[in-house]
């Protein structure tokens, strides 16, 4: 039954497991890796992406409690659309972290693991 479910509706099985195990990997490399240019590179632009997922999920919770019909092209395609290009600022400012900032962050205190 599992399997049958699980082929039905792939992405449904595998997306939360993968998200999940995601973050928690993130977590780790972050605070191997160093906070400070995290903070400095990152965690701006991850907090204007938290706050355009909360402004667009809102928008959406409110035009349909009170009924609004927005045509088809809005709902189908805009709205999907501006739920993943509001990540890309987050994907760059990442891409640089691991390609500019952390090959040369030096943290204090730093020792060798091996």
């Amino acid at each position: 039954r599992i399997v049958r479910l699980g082929l039905v509706d792939p992405a449904g099985w595998i997306w939360p497991p993968f998200w999940g195990i995601s973050r928690r990997i993130a977590l780790v490399l972050v605070s191997t890796c160093g906070c400070t240019p995290f903070l400095h590179t990152v965690f701006p632009a991850t907090a204007m992406d938290e706050f355009l997922w909360w402004v667009l999920a809102s928008l959406q919770n409110c035009l349909s409690k009170r009924g609004v019909s927005l045509p088809i092209v809005v709902e189908v395609i805009l709205f999907p659309l501006l739920d993943v290009l509001h990540f890309f600022p987050v994907l760059t400012r990442i891409l640089v972290l691991a390609t500019l900032e952390y090959p040369q962050f030096d943290a204090p205190f730093a020792q060798q693991a091996l």
